[in-house]
């Protein structure tokens, strides 16, 4: 059937974006809360890391979730790689699962566009700009296909990546154009990729806390003491440019929150009210 009836809020999607060893992999363990909250249907996460993704070892563990890692073998045939990648993917959201994870489209992408370029990327030699368009299609199919599933519940990760802010004028240096952080894919398809999700925001730590109120940052004393804080910027400011949410009230959900999946569910839930 080619049409479905959608309902406000039975299914979300996310992108989850940031540099390494910032709390992307960790903060899914909060997922097991939404699970026992009744926040979402269905039953588990699954989570993949796909290939070439290395941090698998900080992947949440316990009944609540299943996880699948991609070993990547020397000299990899890209088109069986992506194959087993979708085919993995693809019979995963055809379950009744509450939600499924896929950590590292930066590391996925460029299968695809090695692919398009017919081996080119990877040999290290030169191909035709133009064949990035047929790496987006191609990409934006597998991401397009796992939104339609009927799961809940679909969060993507990736790393950060600078990105210039416009095009660069006649004559002008493209290194004179103000860059801020976007996710780590090439080209359009780093902008791109945010059209495809309810929400986006960025992983980071900070040592004083910016969530106004934050019981964290205060020890039993009520002395205000400094620690690192893994939190999410939600809204665009300072360098983070690629961020945001939709919905009639999606600019109210805070620039900046704890790293915790129950209460961006609950923001994000309000966000999406009519």
């Amino acid at each position: 059937m080619p049409f479905i009836q959608h309902k406000i809020g039975e299914r979300t999607r996310f992108l989850n974006f940031g540099g390494p060893n910032t709390g992307k992999t960790s903060a899914l363990k909060s997922l097991a809360n939404v699970l026992h909250a009744g926040l979402v249907t269905g039953k588990g996460v699954a989570v993949v890391s796909g290939p070439d993704e290395k941090g698998v070892d900080s992947l949440p563990q316990g009944e609540e979730f299943e996880t699948f890692s991609y070993i990547t073998e020397r000299n990899p045939d890209t088109v069986r790689v992506i194959k087993e990648v979708e085919d993995v993917c693809f019979s995963l959201i055809e379950k009744p699962y509450a939600c499924f994870v896929f950590e590292g489209l930066h590391k996925l992408y460029p299968y695809y566009l090695d692919i398009a370029t017919g081996g080119a990327l990877f040999q290290g030699e030169d191909f035709e700009p133009r064949l990035y368009t047929r790496a987006h299609l191609a990409f934006s199919r597998f991401i397009g296909r796992v939104y339609s599933s009927n799961i809940p519940l679909v969060i993507y990760t990736t790393w950060d990546d600078y990105e210039a802010d416009r095009p660069a004028r006649p004559g002008e240096n493209q290194n004179t154009i103000p860059r801020f952080l976007y996710p780590r894919l090439p080209g359009q398809a780093a902008k791109n990729v945010l059209g495809e999700c309810g929400g986006v925001f960025y992983s980071n730590i900070q040592k004083k806390c910016s969530h106004k109120g934050c019981k964290e940052s205060v020890d039993e004393t009520g002395e205000v003491f400094a620690r690192d804080h893994f939190v999410w910027q939600c809204q665009p400011g300072g360098l983070v440019k690629g961020v945001g949410f939709k919905g009639p009230n999606g600019r109210g959900i805070p620039q900046f929150i704890h790293q915790d999946y129950m209460m961006l569910l609950k923001l994000y839930t309000k966000a999406i009210e009519p």
